[in-house]
């Protein structure tokens, strides 16, 4: 696990790719999660308050889905809003979450909706050089 830590702080930028199992994070990438939320080494507790060490670090997180589901109340998509917690927990000021999704909805428009994907994964990219 501190060998899992140290890359995790030595790397400002983070890209973190995955399938969505059940609506959610697959056991071993959850697992990871566990391995580098850390006490006092990704994370402390100042006056009464959680504290996130690793401010100024970014991520990207990049998942595939069968189906095709939005972020908003009520979602089936649980993975964007725990990975947004996890990582700002330990103090990323920058979570990006971009989905390659839909494959078994719409069988027909997988082409363009992978076009839309890495065209956000490039602003991303764009964003993180400038």
């Amino acid at each position: 696990m501190d060998a899992y830590v140290d890359k995790l702080r030595a790397a400002d930028r983070v890209i973190l790719a995955t399938p969505m199992h059940n609506f959610g994070l697959p056991a071993p990438v959850k697992a990871w999660f566990d391995a580098v939320i850390q006490k006092d080494r990704t994370w402390t507790v100042r006056d009464g308050q959680y504290e996130g060490w690793l401010t100024g670090h970014k991520a990207l997180v990049l998942y595939t889905s069968a189906g095709q589901y939005e972020e908003e109340p009520g979602s089936y998509d649980l993975l964007t809003p725990t990975v947004r917690q996890l990582f700002g927990f330990m103090g990323f000021q920058e979570v990006d979450v971009v989905a390659g999704q839909g494959a078994a909805a719409d069988p027909d428009t997988v082409e363009q909706r992978l076009a839309a994907a890495c065209g956000r994964i490039d602003g991303v990219l764009a964003r993180w050089r400038a």
